[in-house]
């Protein structure tokens, strides 16, 4: 009897080895099944839309010589500086490295990892439902369910957002604070993985945290609650703020920023009610699919496919009775039921977490990312529903049934895919790179037609927002043009030399040392006619096409340059063609963006805004330019109701500064020397909502023109 007793562990471990096994085997088909695909297909992407080639990029950068911030084979002429961009998202690394001492297909590598997604987010949701007393049968067909919510399925294209395995950890924090429970030191050591799965695991996992320091202050009447949540949401930031460390090292006013978010997207990327109970991109054989596609022709879905929080069936059921109070038998269904609604308000439109941007700012937009952590509520207070009964092999080949029949249903209910086609095109891709590379010196550089900004471009034609990175993804030693941050000064320098005529863009080419230009037809609308016969009457002619026509290269007789003397080189010429006697205009056709630096919003048709309180601007010192040069500034301020105050600094120099009353074009001059890196202070930023508009950015004065060395008035008044 004692030796049976001692045997007793042992044997409950064995089991669960066994439901963790069965649990990674079931994950691994249904992915292969839910995709289409076969472990043969792994090679090659199921499909190339949406961000996916954006992610092979940030994945590929990731493992090879440099590193994510320094990426040697994009922004030729330069070396990509990707520092206002962080990466967050660091918890895969140690698989990545391992993948990368066995392959180096980076879509072999993105498949397996967009794989383990699926295994790690069933088997944390298994552990944590056994965690809070759910029995394992039902535990193990429920964390099935979890790992393939339609959420998850359509988060193909993003590997950076689909890790979603730190949602059920978060939850059973937060259900331990609430309950007052004590933590254990493994749920402690396991709390700062969650700040390094990227910002929404982040930031979610902190707003669940307090939601359930802040029901326990409620319950219990007292705020004892709330430690043990603000002690794990500072172990989740100090993570997460660490991760974030080599990007904070870098700011200045020369690296980019992360794009301009406003405070109206909360609204389109929100929670709402509708998008989690009907599916928004279902396939035709789905039972909801008539339902759905009648409402959706009335009331618009969700943007894109992958922001859909669908819930699925079994959630579906799990909320109603969270919602309907059906379930009263376990201790833990109050909790979650307080979980589940606060979640909901937090993420929902209109909601509570409009309210949380105004201390994080508009970075954090998307609140429809919340119905993971919705979704394991529904599904924990589903499952432990389930574990009142006593299971026998009928009920449990019932269950079983039913959760099969619940992934179809989550499966159908996402969109269609064709990997097939998709191998087709990579498989293209590999061919006319392979010949390049053979064709081409090692490291060679590639200029890309057209001219593509990285990242969230408008979609040049068919070719979608990062269709250039095609060949970066495959290749091993070219040196290709597209992947400058979108910005910084790179990629302005390519902006302005996009611009030029094309007879202009040849010469500086070939002066700078690029071996030749590659032509991606998908990107025009007359599949590149109209640029392909103006290279031919500059005398060159296509020497490589992909096999299925959508690439051509065009070599060029280029001089060898280094790589650093290159990128001088191609910079000088930029601006010296882009410089126009010193009269230097900041609308939308001029060629202010260039010598623009952070701090100014996109140009307008009538200037470029300063947004926020430092702006920056820079003036290279060209060959005809003397060094000391007297500046105008041609701006209009924004304010009328007040002073409207700007200084203008060199360094630690201040060189001058204003005030202005009237919102009317005004004039300032002062003395700078060549080259000049400005800082233009303004005071008191202002945000037109405040003043009856709806722009909510930060602005204080509009530049229109720059005049460098010109006889120049006295300042206003």
């Amino acid at each position: 009897m004692t030796q049976q007793c001692e045997l007793q562990p042992v044997l409950a471990w064995t089991n669960r080895y066994w439901d963790w096994i069965g649990l990674v085997w079931l994950s691994l088909i249904t992915f292969f099944v839910a995709f289409q695909v076969t472990p043969a297909d792994l090679w090659a992407p199921i499909h190339t839309d949406g961000d996916l080639l954006q992610a092979c990029r940030l994945l590929k950068s990731s493992c090879l010589e440099g590193s994510y911030y320094r990426v040697h084979d994009l922004g030729a002429p330069f070396v990509a500086d990707h520092y206002g961009f962080p990466e967050t998202f660091v918890i895969h690394l140690p698989l990545v490295w391992l993948l990368r001492r066995f392959t180096s297909n980076i879509y072999l590598i993105y498949n397996l990892l967009s794989l383990t997604t699926y295994v790690a987010a069933a088997l944390a949701c298994y552990v944590v439902l056994l965690r809070i007393g759910c029995l394992a049968i039902p535990s193990l067909f429920i964390s099935w369910i979890y790992a393939f919510l339609p959420n998850h399925l359509e988060r193909y294209d993003h590997y950076g957002i689909s890790l979603y395995a730190a949602a059920p950890l978060v939850v059973l924090y937060a259900l331990r604070c609430q309950r007052g429970e004590r933590l254990r030191t493994g749920e402690v050591v396991l709390a700062p993985l969650c700040g390094l799965c990227g910002p929404y695991p982040a930031i979610f996992g902190c707003l669940t945290l307090l939601c359930g320091g802040f029901l326990g202050c409620l319950s219990q009447r007292r705020l004892r609650p709330m430690i043990p949540a603000v002690g794990l949401c500072a172990l989740i930031s100090a993570a997460f703020l660490l991760v974030l460390a080599p990007a904070l090292r870098h700011q200045g006013p020369d690296q980019a920023v992360l794009p301009q978010r406003s405070p109206s997207d909360l609204a389109q990327w929100s929670l709402a009610l509708d998008h989690l109970l009907l599916p928004a991109h279902a396939r035709s054989v789905h039972p909801l699919h008539p339902i759905s596609d009648r409402y959706y022709q009335n009331f618009p879905p969700p943007p894109e496919p992958n922001e859909a929080p669908y819930l699925g069936l079994f959630a579906m059921v799990g909320a109603l009775g969270l919602i309907l109070n059906v379930w009263r038998a376990h201790s833990y269904m109050p909790h979650l039921r307080g979980l589940c609604w606060l979640l909901f308000l937090v993420g929902t439109t209109a909601g509570l977490g409009q309210m949380f941007t105004l201390i994080v700012g508009t970075t954090i937009r998307c609140y429809n990312r919340i119905s993971f952590h919705v979704a394991f509520v529904a599904l924990a207070a589903l499952t432990l529903h389930l574990s009142q009964f006593r299971w026998t092999s009928k009920r449990t080949a019932l269950l079983g049934l039913l959760a099969t029949l619940g992934i179809l249903e989550q499966i159908l209910s996402s969109p269609n895919r064709h990997p097939q086609e998709a191998r087709q095109s990579v498989a293209s891709d590999q061919r006319f790179v392979e010949q390049l590379e053979q064709a081409v010196a090692p490291h060679a550089m590639v200029w890309q037609l057209p001219y593509v900004a990285y990242p969230e471009s408008p979609q040049a034609f068919r070719e979608g927002d990062y269709g250039l990175g095609r060949g970066y993804a495959v290749s091993r030693q070219i040196h290709w043009s597209w992947g400058c941050l979108k910005g910084n000064r790179q990629e302005r320098a390519q902006a302005a030399f996009s611009r030029l005529p094309l007879t202009r863009q040849v010469s500086i080419l070939k002066e700078t040392g690029f071996a030749g230009l590659v032509v991606e037809r998908r990107g025009y609308a007359d599949a590149g006619l109209k640029v392909e016969s103006q290279l031919k009457l500059l005398g060159m002619s296509p020497q490589l096409t992909s096999p299925d026509s959508h690439l051509v290269f065009y070599p060029l007789a280029s001089s060898t340059v280094d790589p650093a003397t290159a990128a001088n080189l191609f910079e000088q010429r930029v601006w010296e063609a882009a410089w126009q006697g010193g009269r230097i205009r900041f609308d939308r056709p001029g060629w202010g963006r260039l010598f623009c630096r952070g701090g100014w919003a996109e140009p307008e048709p009538e200037g470029a805004w300063s947004s926020g309180s430092s702006c920056w601007l820079f003036l290279p010192r060209l060959a005809q330019s003397p060094e000391r040069v007297q500046l105008r500034l041609v701006l209009t301020p924004l304010l009328a109701d007040r002073y409207q105050e700007i200084e203008v600094w060199q360094g630690s120099t201040r060189l001058g500064g204003w005030s202005f009353h009237d919102p009317i074009v005004h004039q300032v001059t002062f003395a700078a020397r060549l080259p000049a890196l400005l800082e233009v202070r303004v005071k008191r930023p202002t945000k037109p909502t405040s003043l009856g508009g709806t722009d909510t950015r930060p602005l204080g004065i509009q530049l229109h023109s720059l005049l460098v060395g010109q006889g120049v008035a006295q300042d206003d008044p």
